[in-house]
């Protein structure tokens, strides 16, 4: 959920002939309202724990070697960032790599969350 901050021009009704206060809106008083706004089509959500430096990811590429990705935010949370700098069916790492290089051997194990591991090889 997002927090929004409404200006309200004359939350007192001074403005108005005959100076209505009936309506009249308080500091710290809440207020209900629609906002508009449209969808984002192609947009990946991913756990922040994921992210490293604010624009990089690392991922799974064919032959289970690590690639390592440039990543736009459009939007974040307390828990996961949103990009659209990434493909649907990508295998994003999510646990440690201690030494992140662009074409090390990983070893994937499956157990549900797809958890990756470093094998220390690099790619020939």
């Amino acid at each position: 959920m997002a927090k929004v901050t409404a200006v309200i021009e004359d939350p007192l009704g001074f403005l108005k002939k005959g100076r209505r206060i009936k309506g009249a809106l308080l500091t710290g008083e809440y207020i209900s309202s629609v906002i508009r706004g449209s969808y984002l089509k192609g947009v990946t959500k991913i756990p922040s724990r994921a992210v490293h430096n604010r624009e990089t990811i690392y991922t799974v590429g064919p032959g289970d070697l690590l690639e390592i990705k440039k990543i736009k935010i459009l939007w974040q949370d307390e828990e996961h960032i949103y990009t659209k700098s990434l493909e649907t069916e990508a295998k994003v790492i999510v646990s440690h790599v201690a030494t992140p290089i662009e074409g090390l051997k990983l070893n994937v194990l499956d157990d549900g969350e797809k958890n990756i591991q470093q094998t220390g090889k690099e790619r020939p």
